[in-house]
């Protein structure tokens, strides 16, 4: 488990929950604003606001006694330069990266953005090896670096992509593989699992195979998140191992649901 002690210091603190021991990470100067691990256990990363100053988080009501459902989250930046950096901290050996340029961990690698917008695998020792070309114009969406492979979304490329979308690329030491797909994001996170397959939006993507493949059957006791394209906005719907998805009842808002939900096939 991470946590922050202390409210807005910049130490971070990992606990084994099996052992309960403890082990404290300086972090450095500013104020965490995100931290989460590497899922393959090698990093903590961390977005530091270096002025110590994080954003007022404002929430307007609606004109009435009751508000009704959320409207939109308003954040209004301190004075001064509103600047975040990305640091990542090794729990191998405490080695430290800090820089704007920072996407995510690699395995006990980096994962770099050069100034052309290339994403670049940087080693320990240096090495520096292009993973995405910079003609993609790529926003990372998963990272695999046991098969060395990332998923990425590409939007510069000549692909007759709708408006505002990306176009999905999964790319690794044999090339890049174009996934044939469209999802609306245009920032960089990474889905937290190791496992062959992963869910990218409303898509799943078998690493191995580097294709888009039919999720795997759920068990008569599991449920799982499934994503309508068509009410992106809101998320997704909780379905069962028997064929019922939990679905807002009437005609629903395309930004947020409201109302009785209700088991239905």
């Amino acid at each position: 488990m991470l946590y922050l002690r202390g409210g807005s210091s910049s130490q971070l603190v990992v606990r084994h929950l099996s052992s309960g021991r403890e082990r404290t990470i300086d972090v450095g100067p500013g104020v965490i604003s995100r931290a989460r691990f590497d899922p393959e256990g090698h990093w903590v990363q961390a977005t530091v606001i270096p002025s110590g100053q994080l954003p007022i988080a404002a929430m307007p009501r609606a004109n009435s006694t009751c508000s009704g459902r959320l409207t939109r989250e308003i954040f209004l930046a301190p004075p001064g330069p509103a600047h975040e950096t990305e640091r990542l901290i090794s729990m191998d050996d405490g080695t430290t990266y800090e820089g704007d340029d920072i996407v995510a961990p690699f395995g006990k690698d980096v994962l770099r953005r050069a100034s052309d917008g290339a994403i670049v695998r940087w080693t320990p020792t240096g090495a520096k090896t292009v993973i995405v070309p910079a003609s993609c114009g790529g926003r990372l969406l998963h990272v695999d670096a046991g098969r060395r492979s990332v998923v990425v979304s590409c939007s510069d490329l000549k692909l007759y992509a709708p408006p505002f979308a990306s176009r999905l690329w999964l790319f690794r030491a044999q090339g890049g593989q174009d996934l044939k797909q469209h999802i609306l994001t245009r920032v960089d996170h990474w889905e937290l699992t190791t496992g062959r397959g992963v869910w990218i939006d409303q898509f799943h993507v078998d690493m191995e195979t580097a294709q888009i493949v039919a999720p795997p059957p759920l068990g008569p006791r599991e449920v799982r998140v499934t994503r309508d394209f068509q009410l992106f906005a809101t998320g997704g719907f909780p379905e069962r191992g028997d064929g019922m998805v939990l679905r807002p009842v009437g005609k629903q808002s395309i930004e947020v649901w409201s109302g009785p939900l209700r088991w239905s096939r």
